[in-house]
């Protein structure tokens, strides 16, 4: 509540102070939805945004792994079949082309790998000499997987065929028969009908997906529709196919046949030069999105009614004070310093409130203490006329006596100025004097020092010359023991290369042994074929060692000799280096006497050196305190012009002074604080 005493609120004020508040009200409410509402859409676009997009990239993973998964399903049936092709190649049958053995290892063959079927050895000609039916023997020789095959591949999967008695579509199988030498015989084919990947693709095919795949020509062999697959369609002008052709993989966004969005994972099967293909269907993506989007947009909604009810309560919280505010400012704009404001709250606006009332009752004590002081500065002014007048006559009367002084002054410091000149050049000779016999006496100390120094490195060079000589002959020792023990290392070499021959006769004889158990002894031929070679790296590393032994055994012949000729020229050193000792003896005694005379002779002129330099230094104290005092002189008689002018600038600013302080109380008497 606002009190005032003398001067009353005009309407006009009221309905200004209103008016004000409302604007600030709308001003605040504005600012607080601004910053609550704003940065929350931000938010909820963002978050909306960023799991929008995490699950499109789930998506897609999913499609990648989906694809993965199925890759894996082929690739497993072909290299399982393919397994079981190798296994019956390295049998004695296959081996020898036995067509009595070899038809019954086919049957049995058909009977566990029963995806597979007709399997067949070929000759090296290319012609089929048994299957495990009994249907005509083709000639593949012109047959591109027949070539590679005997080109020494290992794994090789035709392009796709379509079988001439039930017309479906189907891979041949081969692998190569080698024979005890390694050399490609012949190759063993089994036929693999494709339709048996209908059950991986029908169980990849639900909840809206579709999974296919493509065989390198861009045709589809595999599909849910079977109409499809008997099409045999071509899609390599579809741009994923193309890319998975090419050998990359990922996912694409794709329009089906019935405008339906919807997204490709493809991935190619390195086995076999295959596309993976799994389209999913946008629809379930799109639901979680626009359920997500729907509740967003709620909590959205909510937040910013909340935010807007908080925004309303604060403004007319903040405002009401204000107005109270605004009343009294008002009110002391047109003079009245008796109003206060009552603290209404313990937040910043009470602050603000109290403060205020303060200010103002500080600004009446202010206003009050400046009334009187102005009265008081009109009378001190007139005072201070009179003063200054008397004051300047006197300046003038003592500028003229210093004037007299100062020119006295300056004779006086002419003389000493020449003396000391005098005196100055005498003291810089008899200190670089003694400047350059102190430099001869710190050399003299030096050269002494120095060749102190050199007589102990020439002790000390002594006795490590008698220790290297030690070390050499330790070393001798140490060389011709290390000869030694090379010779029992050969020893030892030679034990472990026998060991590697006889490892070697055995894992041949292991090896025979498991050729004659046929294939129960395979596993076992492998393992001593294996340690057969570690023998024959083992004989080879011995026999290296052997060499580098032999080496080590004459280097270090040569080393035990080396070792007694140096030790030889280390006595030499020894004795020279003694004779140079005695040498540095009598230089070290010579250059301490020559020091000696030097320093003497630096002290006698450093004590000359010091009295000139008193003698200086006095005379210079003379000049100074003379400088001092002529200038001390001209101060006083320039000080004392000044002051004079400054009287008169006194004299002319007191009677401002007297009319400022009229004026000063004219102002004053404005204001109501009485």
């Amino acid at each position: 509540m606002v009190h005032h005493c003398r001067f009353s609120w005009h309407k006009p004020s009221l309905i200004l102070s209103k008016r004000t508040g409302e604007i600030v009200k709308r001003k605040l409410m504005m600012l607080l939805v601004l910053i609550g509402i704003v940065p929350l859409c931000f938010l909820s676009f963002f978050a909306y945004w960023q799991i929008s997009t995490t699950m499109q990239d789930e998506y897609q993973r999913a499609g990648i792994s989906k694809v993965g998964n199925l890759r894996l399903e082929v690739d497993s049936l072909l290299q399982k079949n393919m397994y079981g092709l190798k296994a019956v190649a390295n049998s004695s049958s296959a081996k020898s082309m036995d067509i009595v053995s070899g038809k019954e290892v086919l049957v049995n063959a058909a009977t566990v790998y029963t995806d597979i079927s007709p399997i067949a050895f070929v000759n090296g000609l290319g012609m089929h000499i048994v299957r495990n039916d009994n249907n005509r023997l083709p000639d593949v020789s012109k047959r591109p997987y027949f070539k590679q095959v005997m080109q020494g591949s290992d794994d090789v999967v035709s392009d796709v065929l379509i079988g001439q008695t039930n017309g479906h579509p189907m891979v041949i199988l081969a692998t190569p028969i080698k024979n005890e030498s390694g050399a490609v015989i012949g190759a063993i084919q089994g036929s693999l009908d494709l339709t048996t990947l209908s059950g991986f693709i029908a169980e990849r095919s639900k909840d809206g997906d579709t999974a296919y795949i493509v065989d390198r020509e861009g045709k589809i062999l595999a599909h849910p529709d079977s109409a499809v697959v008997e099409e045999r369609k071509d899609v390599t002008q579809l741009n994923y196919v193309q890319q998975v052709l090419s050998g990359q993989e990922g996912s694409m966004n794709i329009t089906g046949s019935n405008g339906e969005k919807r997204m490709v994972s493809y991935a190619q099967d390195p086995y076999t030069g295959w596309g993976i293909c799994i389209e999913q269907s946008y629809d379930r993506y799109t639901a979680q999105v626009r359920k997500l989007a729907v509740t967003d947009i709620i909590i959205l909604i909510v937040t910013m009614s909340i935010v807007i009810a908080i925004g309303y309560f604060f403004a007319q919280k903040i405002v009401k004070p204000i107005l109270s505010l605004v009343a009294a400012t008002n009110a002391v704009k047109d003079g009245n310093l008796l109003v206060t404001v009552d603290k209404t709250a313990n937040d910043e606006m009470g602050l603000l409130t109290e403060n205020f009332s303060a200010m103002v009752k500080s600004l009446r004590v202010l206003v009050q203490k400046v009334s009187v002081s102005s009265e008081e500065v009109t009378a001190s002014s007139q005072q201070l006329t009179a003063t200054s007048e008397q004051s300047a006559q006197a300046a003038n009367d003592i500028a003229g006596a210093v004037t007299n002084i100062a020119e006295e002054t300056m004779k006086q410091r002419d003389i000493v100025n020449e003396m000391n000149t005098l005196v100055q050049r005498m003291s810089e000779d008899i200190n670089n004097a003694a400047s350059n016999v102190r430099q001869a006496a710190e050399a003299a100390e030096q050269s002494t020092e120095t060749a102190t120094q050199g007589e102990k490195q020439i002790d000390l060079a002594v006795n490590q010359m008698e220790n290297i000589e030690k070390t050499v002959a330790c070393s001798a020792t140490a060389v011709a023991e290390l000869g030694r023990h090379s010779q029992a290392v050969g020893q030892i070499v030679s034990t472990i290369t026998s060991l590697a021959n006889q490892t070697n006769l055995l894992a041949l004889n292991a090896a025979i042994e498991a050729a004659r158990a046929g294939e129960a002894g395979k596993g076992f031929a492998v393992v001593a074929e294996e340690v057969r070679k570690l023998a024959e790296q083992s004989g080879d590393a011995a026999k290296q060692v052997s060499e580098i032994i032999s080496t080590i055994q004459v280097e270090t012949s040569k080393a035990v000799e080396t070792m007694e000729s140096g030790s030889s020229e280390v006595q030499s050193g020894v004795a020279v280096v003694k004779a140079t000792g005695e040498a540095f003896h009598n230089i070290v005694a010579f250059v301490k006497k020559v020091s000696e005379q030097v320093t003497q002779s630096s002290q006698i002129l450093e004590g000359i050196a010091a009295s000139s330099n008193k003698l200086m230094v006095a005379n210079q104290k003379v000049e100074g305190v003379t400088k001092t005092t002529a200038a001390q002189s001209e101060t006083i008689s320039a000080s004392t012009q000044q002051q004079s002018a400054s009287v008169e600038e006194i004299a002319a600013s007191s009677q401002k002074l007297a009319q400022m302080a009229e004026e000063l109380s004219v102002l004053v008497n404005h204001f109501s604080y009485k």
